[in-house]
C-alpha cells in the first residue's frame, strides 16, 4: 500500500511541476475543488436519469393500459383445456 501512495505522491509532484504550481496547490485543486465538483455533477446526472426513468415508466404504463383497453374481449366461451 505504501508503494501505491508513493506512486500517487510522485504523480502529484510531476503534475504540480508540469502546471507550475506547488504540491499543496495541486492537492487542493484535485481533492477540494475538482473531486467535489465532479461528485456533484455525477449526483445531478443520477437525479436527472432517475426522473427520466420515472417518466418513461409512466408513459409505458399508459401505453400498455391504452393497448389493453383497445383489445376486443371475447365473453362467453371458456378457453380450451388440455
Amino acid at each position: 500500500m505504501d508503494a501505491l501512495f508513493d506512486l500517487c505522491v510522485q504523480f502529484l509532484l510531476w503534475l504540480a511541476d508540469l502546471l507550475g504550481v506547488s504540491y499543496n496547490a495541486i492537492n487542493i485543486w484535485i481533492f477540494c475543488i475538482i473531486w467535489p465538483a465532479f461528485t456533484l455533477l455525477l449526483l445531478g446526472i443520477i437525479i436527472r436519469q432517475a426522473a427520466v426513468l420515472r417518466r418513461l415508466k409512466r408513459e409505458l404504463s399508459r401505453h400498455i393500459e391504452r393497448k389493453q383497453a383497445a383489445e376486443p374481449r371475447v365473453i362467453g366461451r371458456p378457453p380450451d383445456r388440455l
